[in-house]
């Protein structure tokens, strides 16, 4: 876990969290064709999808304890079950994108695109009268204009 940066760790603990609590008080309550959501599952899924197998199961286990302790169950079942949820979802991001390992998550910052322009933008969606700029985007004008047709 040494190239997960801090601050991300400390959002995953405050998110497992406020989504335990949320599963049990709210969500549990509520079933959905019969059947209630397991957010817990979704959570454990998420980070091992975003942070690699090795965080991934260590927040399964976190999570499947402190649920395990919330409900007063056997320990250990949830926990196993998460933890294994955690790391096959970590292991399907690194096979997916080998070349994306631990420490890119401190490399890659998201960028955020300044919003000047974007009525303009927005405008001309739709807008057939534009041309299109390359070879690609004039065969697509075609074949959609056939399909109308």
């Amino acid at each position: 876990m040494s190239g997960v940066p801090s601050g991300l760790l400390g959002r995953i603990a405050v998110l497992t969290i406020v989504v335990v609590f949320f599963q049990i008080g709210v969500v549990s309550e509520v079933p959905v064709f019969g059947v209630s959501a397991d957010l817990s599952t979704l959570l454990v899924a998420f980070v091992g999808l975003l942070c690699g197998s090795t965080v991934g199961a260590a927040t399964g286990f976190a999570v499947g304890l402190l649920v395990d302790l919330a409900l007063v169950q056997t320990l250990g079942v949830t926990s196993l079950t998460l933890t294994v949820v955690g790391y096959w979802a970590g292991r399907l991001r690194e096979v997916r994108d080998p070349h994306l390992s631990e420490s890119s998550l401190t490399q890659h910052r998201p960028q955020f695109v300044p919003l000047e322009g974007t009525a303009q933008r927005v405008g001309h969606i739709g807008n057939s009268k534009q041309k299109p700029k390359n070879a690609a985007q004039q065969r697509n004008k075609r074949r959609c204009r056939q399909r109308h047709l």
